[in-house]
């Protein structure tokens, strides 16, 4: 009979069995994976969004002009960058058997969704629909829980879109998930996601 008491991991994304640890392997590796994809221009835009000197893409496009005064840091933007170069990095090593590790998968993956989304905002502007059609007929289009969705756009479409977003988007009923994991979690289709954002760049829509 299979344990049905073996402990999962403790990320809020996933129900893997993690039997002697709080994050499972599959999460450990991915945040470290998606940590060391963060480049050096990523880190350095990040800071001058801090401190004023850059725009958020976020900002509506005739605003990017503008600049905040002097010394006007943003604090919240600020905070991410440090996290980003000097928190998480030391965190990384034999991350799966610390006892945070939990803590630091779901606070690095937090930190990480919203430097992209402050460096990219939600861009769709990478592919042609032709070649996001052909996209998705691939095999490995399958519905996925939010932070391996958010993987997903980046790695196969070039468009930046944060766990976070995801999981907004279906809780506020925008986007129907495909079906709820063993532990709960929502997963989405990517064609649902995508199908979102094209009707957002499309008028009067």
């Amino acid at each position: 009979m299979a344990n049905t008491c073996e402990h999962e991991c403790e990320t809020p994304w996933c129900d893997r069995p993690a039997p002697h640890t709080t994050v499972c392997y599959h999460c450990a590796n991915t945040v470290r994976d998606q940590f060391d994809q963060i480049t050096t221009r990523d880190l350095y835009t990040l800071h001058q969004v801090a401190i004023g000197q850059e725009q958020p893409a976020t900002i509506n496009k005739e605003k990017r002009n503008t600049r905040t005064s002097d010394g006007d840091i943003r604090f919240n933007i600020w905070q991410t960058w440090w996290n980003l170069t000097h928190h998480w990095p030391g965190l990384m090593d034999a991350l799966p058997a610390r006892k945070d590790a939990a803590k630091v998968v779901t606070g690095c993956t937090r930190d990480m969704d919203q430097a992209y989304a402050i460096l990219y905002g939600e861009n769709t502007d990478k592919l042609t629909p032709a070649e996001v059609a052909e996209k998705m007929r691939d095999h490995a289009f399958d519905a996925r829980t939010p932070p391996d969705l958010s993987q997903w756009f980046k790695n196969e479409l070039g468009i930046h879109i944060t766990a976070r977003r995801i999981q907004q988007l279906v809780k506020d009923g925008t986007i129907e998930p495909e079906r709820r994991t063993k532990g709960g979690h929502v997963t989405v289709r990517p064609v649902s996601l995508y199908r979102h954002l094209i009707r957002k760049q499309l008028p009067n829509t």
